[in-house]
């Protein structure tokens, strides 16, 4: 079978889940064609990027920014000139309706107008209406809308989110999981690094980070907050943590390159934004959990509660809550693996097969 992927994504930017299920679905023996970010008009520059044999990749050009179409008027000019620009891309592809259109655009409802007869299933996977220009969320809302409306099934990765998008339509939860499985963490082994693994920017609770850094140092503990991957955003924001003792920061890495050995816990310190809150099981948690880590979490006040799961806010007794991660370490490890187990790879693609199954009777 072939799935034809439309995003808003490189396919050499860091893995997201479009990435992952691309993958999961190569793995299981089908092709994709993957369509990149669109361009501009104007812009020649941009060439697909390298990928998998399995993997075509494809770009096409967009009129006018998704954000930037402030009315109907303004994502109807889109619509056209971004409806022959797929259809030359369909040809070139030999796209018929035998394929499995995967969209993760919110504002793709044209869809429907060139695979009249496709199944089309849509994920979202982020509350993108809320970072509307000036807070006018209105045309993205009607994108939103028409875009789920047009589509045989919707997935997404949060009950907030399946809560708004039930607006529109019958919405099915589709976590993450992890690639690897579950590979357990060694026992009788002295841990002192807080890993963060992920974009370092203006996403990151700053403040929080600062704080606990202070603790840890004040009460001279032989903790270390760990930062790998690359710095996004204004660099200023993330200058506020250098020069500090007990935070290092490393080039972006895999997984399979970092050493586990000394890491007690797995950081994801967001702050509270809008479409982070909205984030129950962000994509790098499993892969996190998959090591065996516990996981030290801020903001996402819908993230999955777990015992494997800590909270930090400033308000928080950071001596208690790393304490407490100590004594329970050695206890954590079934329970977290037997929640990888229950999010793998296999259980996804199971539960997206047996939709397209549903969409064939």
């Amino acid at each position: 079978m072939r799935f034809i992927f439309f995003t808003k994504t490189n396919w050499d930017e860091p893995p997201r889940l479009r990435h992952q299920l691309a993958h999961l679905l190569v793995g299981a023996g089908h092709e994709i064609v993957f369509f990149e970010v669109p361009s501009y008009p104007w812009d020649f520059t941009k060439k697909s990027s390298p990928s998998p044999k399995q993997i075509k990749l494809t770009r096409t050009k967009q009129f006018l920014h998704h954000k930037l179409r402030l009315s109907r008027l303004l994502h109807f000019l889109n619509a056209v000139f971004e409806k022959q620009q797929i259809r030359e891309k369909t040809l070139f592809h030999g796209i018929n309706d035998q394929d499995v259109i995967v969209n993760f655009n919110y504002d793709y409802y044209f869809l429907r107008d060139i695979f009249t007869s496709n199944r089309i299933i849509t994920v979202i996977n982020d509350n993108f209406w809320c970072r509307a220009l000036g807070g006018y969320e209105k045309p993205l809302r009607y994108a939103l809308r028409r875009t789920c409306e047009d589509s045989n099934h919707v997935l997404t990765v949060s009950t907030v989110l399946q809560d708004e998008l039930a607006r529109y339509c019958n919405p099915h939860i589709f976590h993450p999981w992890s690639g690897d499985g579950y590979l357990a963490p060694k026992s009788n082994v002295t841990r002192r690094t807080l890993l963060f693994w992920g974009y370092i920017g203006e996403r990151l609770d700053i403040d929080l980070l600062v704080e606990l850094s202070s603790v840890i140092s004040n009460h001279s503990l032989n903790y270390r907050i760990l930062l790998v991957g690359p710095i996004v955003g204004s660099h200023s924001t993330v200058d506020r943590l250098r020069n500090n003792p007990v935070i290092e920061f490393a080039e972006s890495s895999t997984l399979d390159e970092l050493d586990f050995s000394d890491v007690l816990a797995a950081l994801i310190p967001y702050r509270s934004t809008p479409e982070i809150d909205a984030c129950e099981l962000p994509n790098k948690a499993l892969q996190l959990l998959g090591r065996g880590l516990p996981l030290l979490v801020s903001g996402m006040p819908h993230f999955v509660d777990k015992p494997f799961v800590y909270r930090l806010s400033l308000s928080s007794d950071y001596l208690k809550t790393l304490n407490r991660i100590e004594r329970e370490f050695q206890r954590l490890p079934e329970e977290i693996k037997l929640f990888v187990n229950n999010n793998t790879g296999e259980a996804r693609l199971k539960t997206l097969l047996a939709l397209i199954g549903k969409s064939e009777s």
